[in-house]
Order: C-alpha cells, then sequence, then structure tokens
C-alpha cells in the first residue's frame, strides 16, 4: 500500500475558503481532509457540501484559536502524512501528490510561499518579507532554522499535541527536528497567500509572528527569526542579506522600510511577551482578498 494523506485545513469566518477546499477534495487526491472552521459560517451548506466525501468538520462559531483546533484534528488524523495548510492559500493541486512522491518517512516539506500581487506599498513591503524568507530557507547553513508557515507536508509520527503557542508551525518544526526530521525547503512547490493592505494591519500581524519567535526561544532556544538571530552571528546574517540583494535586486527600494516595520514590531512583541500579553487570539488582518484580490 502506499502513503496515505490527510490535508488539516485551518479557517476562521470565511466560508469562501471552507467551500473552495471542500469542493476540491477530489481534485486534490487526498485520502481524507479534515477541516478546522471558526467563526460565522453557514454550516448547513458546508455539511452538504461534504456529502460522500471523506472529510471530517470540526466547525465552531466561538473563537478558540488555532493551537486548539490542531490539537482537536489531531484526533481525527489517520493517515501517514499530513498537510497543515492555511484555509487562504491556493497552489495547483497537483503539488500534493508531487509532495507525497518526493518525500521521505523523516522529512518535513515546506513550499515557497508567494504572495498575489498587490499596488498597495504595504503589501509591496510584505512580498520583500516573504521573498527575504525565501532566501533564509534557501540557505544550506544549519545555523538558521527553517520552519513553515502557511503550507507543510509532514509525517503523521511527527505530529503532536501542542502548547498553547501562536507560531504553531515553527514549534512543529523545531519539534520535529529535536527528534530526528529533517526539515526541507523545496521552493520548486509553490503556494499563494495574500499580505496586508494597510501599514497597521501589517504592523499588527508582524508583533504576532515575533511574538511567536520568542515563544520559540523560551522552549527551544533558537527560533526561525532572521532579526532575533542577527546579533548571534553578524557576518553570516549580513552575507545573507547581500545573497538576497542579488536573488531579488527589486526589493532594494523596500527593504529598509521593511526592516524598520520588523524593528518596531520586534520592540512591541518583547513589551508583550516581557508582560505576559498573549496573541493566541490575535486581531484579524484584512488583506488584499478582503478587498476583491482573490479567488
Amino acid at each position: 500500500m502506499g502513503t496515505s494523506s490527510c490535508a488539516i485545513i485551518f479557517s476562521y469566518n470565511s466560508q469562501m475558503d471552507v467551500e473552495f477546499y471542500v469542493r476540491n477534495f477530489d481534485a486534490l487526491q487526498l485520502d481524507k481532509m479534515i477541516i478546522c472552521a471558526e467563526g460565522d459560517l453557514d454550516i448547513s451548506k458546508i455539511r452538504v457540501m461534504a456529502e460522500g466525501k471523506n472529510i471530517d468538520l470540526i466547525l465552531c462559531s466561538e473563537r478558540l484559536g488555532k493551537t486548539n483546533a490542531y490539537n482537536s484534528a489531531l484526533k481525527h488524523m489517520d493517515c501517514d502524512l499530513a498537510f497543515l495548510i492555511s484555509g487562504d492559500v491556493r497552489f495547483d493541486p497537483g503539488i500534493i501528490k508531487k509532495i507525497e512522491r518526493k518525500i521521505a518517512g523523516n522529512e518535513i516539506i515546506i513550499p515557497r510561499v508567494l504572495p498575489v500581487p498587490s499596488e498597495k506599498l504595504a503589501s509591496k513591503i510584505a512580498s520583500v518579507m516573504w521573498n527575504v524568507h525565501d532566501t533564509y530557507l534557501t540557505s544550506s547553513d544549519d545555523f538558521y532554522v527553517k520552519s513553515g508557515g502557511e503550507f507543510q507536508a509532514i509525517p503523521a509520527k511527527f505530529l503532536i499535541n501542542l502548547p498553547p503557542v501562536v507560531n504553531d508551525d515553527e514549534f512543529l518544526c523545531l519539534s520535529a527536528k529535536r527528534d530526528g526530521a529533517m526539515v526541507l525547503y523545496s521552493d520548486d512547490f509553490i503556494v499563494h497567500n495574500w499580505v496586508p493592505e494597510t501599514f497597521h494591519d501589517l504592523l499588527i500581524q508582524r508583533i504576532r509572528v515575533n511574538f511567536g519567535h520568542m515563544e520559540m526561544e523560551r522552549h527551544f532556544g533558537k527560533s526561525s527569526s532572521l532579526i532575533l538571530n542577527f546579533p548571534r552571528n553578524i557576518k553570516k546574517s549580513v552575507l545573507l542579506m547581500k545573497t538576497h540583494l542579488k536573488r531579488y535586486p527589486s526589493d532594494i527600494a523596500f527593504i529598509f522600510p521593511a526592516i524598520l516595520i520588523e524593528l518596531i514590531s520586534i520592540t512591541y512583541a518583547f513589551f508583550d511577551f516581557k508582560t505576559y500579553r498573549g496573541h493566541m487570539l490575535w486581531k484579524v488582518v484584512k488583506t488584499s482578498k478582503d478587498s476583491g484580490n482573490g479567488t
């Protein structure tokens, strides 16, 4: 028998995203799908759409958070390979089978995240941040910790119950690596997401992510944050940024605003971390998809 695969989809307050994945279940060629969705949803319509498909629905009007949804999904997980997917990303359905053929038993695969283009300045800066993330993940230096975010393929044996953390994907990667897994970045697999369109929403998002990185520092003594790792090896960090600007020369126009926003967000995140202000139920930010640049 071949590898059995299951996608766990996480969504909040988006009927469109839930319907998209239910509708595309057959195209994804999965053995099973688990949809964890919270918020104001037409549950009856979703249940009708899912009839006859091997889809488990974990639907809740109350917002309990992604970690809670993930831990609930583990109780339904009975396949060899899990695809952990944010409901608001889109990709060629064929990459599921391609990843299945490529992945080994001790590997976690992270694809390239490519934001949907937007003309808003904040969105351009957010896209630069994803480009930096891409350069970071392509490094073969073990100094840099790899983790995903929007989509990752992970063997079921590395799935664990999570504590209440913000960056659940990062926690899973660090935990799995500690247990012998290899985290691989495959930029030939591409998923598309949408980024914030305003500086306020971008800052809110980055505060949450950097707060999550600080939690990883507390749990593991390391994180996948380029900025937090910068003082640990300044030379390597500078060389990485030089490599990035060679790969993405047009980013030079936005790299300094991106660094400024990141430094501001880290400052806010640091104070939140020190004062025990949590971000488990973070403020939902609007993206270009919400303004009509979506599918």
